[in-house]
């Protein structure tokens, strides 16, 4: 996930779909690290974390597995296409850019 930082500057999109990012970023909603933000998510840090909070985050997450054994990330988080990600994408960065915030590129 934080490769997808590279080459923007505080923003990246997911495939919840067809990628074990999905995965490990459902399970970081869960336990409080990302919370919805409009359309987005934004990174936060949770008040509490505890072992219950996680149990809880794991088995929200292995109740969405189909009758093939699939995990379905995209049971628990809004969705946008692609497409969509990108364009939001592009409006934060533009915004950004406007209020003559300086990108934090990772070397």
């Amino acid at each position: 996930m934080l490769m997808n930082l590279r080459g923007h500057w505080t923003t990246f999109v997911l495939d919840l779909l067809y990628s074990e990012e999905g995965e490990e970023f459902v399970m970081m909603a869960g336990i409080g690290l990302f919370v919805p933000s409009g359309r987005a998510w934004r990174m936060t840090i949770p008040p509490v974390l505890t072992s219950e909070t996680v149990k809880n985050a794991a088995l929200a997450f292995a109740r969405t597995e189909d009758r093939e054994y699939i995990l379905h990330p995209e049971q628990l988080v809004t969705c946008m296409s692609r497409a969509e990600a990108k364009v939001l994408q592009k409006q934060v960065e533009l915004f950004q850019g406007s209020r003559g915030e300086q990108p934090y590129r990772l070397q």
